[in-house]
């Protein structure tokens, strides 16, 4: 699968409906786009231009997400978030920097303490959508840090309300978490 490029301004009208959680207006578009124009609109992630750095909100200012569903689970509700699953998004997509969703909303909590607690009723959300495998594999998934998420939260000091939920929600095995929240520790001692 490719990586679709949503230039700005072509898909600002795209843009702006997720930044300020226009249900309706994203609800509409992807009920009447062709297969692969939706898939485009759920999967892609926006051009970094000049028009992006100006309409960014405040989440954003910043940090920069410009992949469609990172974007979409920062910024929207979870009737939205629904929405898109419901629509097949690609709910392992990942940004420039290898980091996951689950990545990107650890680093928006991070830019924005006082959205912790709304980025992790979003992850209980969305781990509750998903599947046993689903969960797993995002959770056990390196960025190009070669962190998981639980590491990279530790590194990024989010880890009083993540943790919590990631040890209750992951998959694998009581040895394989243990291991995890060890080398998280050792990581974070080294920097």
């Amino acid at each position: 699968m490719t990586e679709s490029v949503l230039p700005l301004p072509e898909y600002q009208f795209w843009y702006t409906a997720i930044r300020t959680d226009n249900f309706e207006e994203i609800q509409h578009t992807l009920n009447t786009e062709k297969d692969e124009a939706k898939m485009d609109l759920l999967n892609g992630a926006f051009e970094q231009d000049a028009t992006l750095e100006e309409t960014r909100d405040e989440i954003s200012r910043r940090l920069v997400i410009s992949r469609v569903w990172h974007l979409v689970v920062v910024l929207c509700s979870k009737k939205t978030i629904e929405l898109f699953m419901d629509h097949k998004v690609n709910i392992f997509s990942k940004c420039e920097s290898g980091s996951n969703v689950i990545h990107t909303m650890i680093l928006a909590a991070a830019f924005q303490p006082n959205i912790e607690e709304e980025m992790m009723e979003k992850y209980k959300h969305l781990m509750s959508s998903l599947s046993k495998e689903d969960k797993s594999a995002l959770l056990m998934e390196d960025n190009d840090q070669e962190m998981r998420p639980l590491e990279f939260a530790m590194q990024n000091s989010t880890t009083g309300l993540f943790q919590g939920e990631f040890s209750q929600l992951c998959q694998c095995s009581q040895k394989q978490f243990q291991s995890l929240q060890n080398n998280s520790v050792k990581w974070t001692l080294f920097q």
